[in-house]
């Protein structure tokens, strides 16, 4: 889980850079799900777009749009 939150993280922030934008909005929440699939809650297509790809070649990793507000990354 400290791998995936790192990578997150530094996908972020890589897209961020020199943007102003903050991580604490646009990494929005990460849990662990019972049947042990971690899921990563970003606030937006291009975020989702960076962790994922940050994480594909590791992880299979699935995504689709938050019923509220962002995208939902389930990391496997």
């Amino acid at each position: 889980m400290d791998e995936i939150r790192s990578l997150a993280r530094e996908a972020i922030n890589n897209r961020l850079e020199g943007t102003g934008h903050e991580m604490s909005r646009c990494l929005i929440g990460m849990w662990a799900e019972p049947d042990g699939v971690l899921v990563l809650h970003v606030n937006s297509g291009g975020n989702s777009i960076a962790v994922t790809h940050a994480l594909w070649s590791r992880f299979k990793v699935d995504s689709a749009p938050h019923p509220e507000y962002g995208v939902l990354i389930w990391v496997r």
